[in-house]
């Protein structure tokens, strides 16, 4: 399946525009929104190991309709991860692109830093 777009294109773009100048805010105005951004973007983690933990799930038996269904459930399971994954690189594209929009790229490089981390935490399907 291919991955699913939650937020990351629009985040790209706007991140985009920040670095080209067209998207400036007003320094205090730019921290509040990219904080709300990390803070969901963070708040994920517990839902990204919950699902995680999904993709391991046994005991369905050693029957092949049940090792189908282990499968299949391991591939759904998978897919979440890498959709709040995704939905996570977003949080943290668009704290970048807010924090970009008014001058503070040391602090935009941080949130970009954790938004590749959570792209190189995606499961192969």
């Amino acid at each position: 399946m291919a991955s699913v777009d939650v937020g990351q294109a629009a985040a790209g773009s706007l991140y985009q525009q920040a670095q080209s100048g067209t998207f400036v805010m007003d320094l205090d105005a730019a921290q509040r929104c990219a904080q709300h951004f990390q803070t969901f973007a963070e708040s994920l983690d517990k839902y990204i190991q919950m699902a995680r933990d999904l993709v391991f799930v046994d005991g369905f038996g050693t029957l092949d309709s049940a090792k189908d269904l282990q499968s299949g459930f391991a591939r759904k399971a998978g897919e979440l991860v890498n959709t709040l994954l995704g939905m996570q690189e977003a949080g943290y594209q668009m704290a970048a692109a807010y924090l970009e929009a008014a001058n503070q790229t040391s602090q935009a490089d941080s949130a970009l830093t954790k938004m590749i981390n959570a792209k190189n935490q995606e499961i192969s399907l």
